[in-house]
């Protein structure tokens, strides 16, 4: 499994295995240093953490993860009309929320989501597309 978070030290994404240590609230190992015979350990902001799907759309080649922000256009009432919904992971598998507060009251399981899947941030570096 591949995780990523951002690190409380770079304003920076890693990308790894996420393990937890007495003293740290979350680390991901990202690397292996043959040198020091040892692995690359980052702090990550818990907050931060997102599992990655499994899935790359074809029309991004772009990974997803959840707390990643898919972009739906649709025409309502004859009007053009986007909404950003999180990919979110629940009971053991990825969905997209589509509920209006995005609070997990209607999810659509991702894999047979019937849209292109179309990543346009996350919703830690993005919070206000969710508004």
């Amino acid at each position: 499994m591949e995780f990523r978070g951002k690190s409380t030290e770079k304003d920076e994404w890693v990308y790894g295995n996420l393990i937890q240590k007495e003293g740290y609230s979350a680390i991901i190992i990202f690397d292996y240093d043959s040198v020091w015979n040892e692995y690359v350990e980052v702090e990550v902001d818990p907050k931060t953490v997102g599992l990655f799907t499994g899935g790359i759309p074809r029309s991004h080649q772009k990974k997803i993860y959840s707390g990643d922000l898919h972009l739906s256009e649709a025409e309502v009432d004859g009007e053009p009309h986007k909404s950003y919904l999180p990919v979110v992971f629940d009971n053991g598998a990825f969905w997209i929320d589509e509920s209006f507060k995005k609070d997990g009251t209607c999810l659509s399981l991702l894999c047979k989501y019937d849209e292109d899947i179309n990543i346009v941030g996350n919703i830690h570096e993005n919070p206000e597309l969710l508004k």
